[in-house]
């Protein structure tokens, strides 16, 4: 059965050819997937803004809904916070975050549970 199906690939095409197309499709996918795979990829501004409302994110960081819009985190550290303004914006913080993990940042070090929130959830890797 097998050589029977050999003989009609040989036939249709090449047998060289056809090895030869088999690995180089097999070398690119291989090569794409590492590129897919990669620990820093581009995040878009719709799944920031979404991840950044997650109540993961906002119970890491302390945030309360504000009584009409926003939100104020309870901590006053300026420490704890990557974003100048990341007291009252999650989505201003989780930006300045994913940017501090792209670069290697030392300080986020010490904030292991938003480093998993991004892993999880963004599939960003530090």
């Amino acid at each position: 059965m097998f050589k029977v199906l050999l003989s009609q690939i040989s036939h249709v095409y090449n047998l060289k050819q056809f090895k030869l197309t088999y690995y180089l499709v097999t070398l690119l996918a291989l090569a794409g997937s590492l590129f897919i795979s990669s620990p820093v990829r581009a995040v878009t501004e719709q799944e920031i803004q979404i991840a950044s409302l997650h109540p993961q994110w906002l119970k890491l960081l302390r945030y309360q809904a504000n009584l009409f819009y926003g939100y104020t985190s309870q901590s006053d550290a300026d420490s704890f916070f990557f974003n100048p303004n990341g007291k009252h914006s999650p989505t201003q913080e989780l930006t300045s975050f994913i940017a501090a993990v792209k670069s290697s940042d030392k300080k986020i070090c010490r904030f292991w549970a938003r480093q998993n929130f991004v892993k999880n959830n963004l599939k960003i890797e530090s």
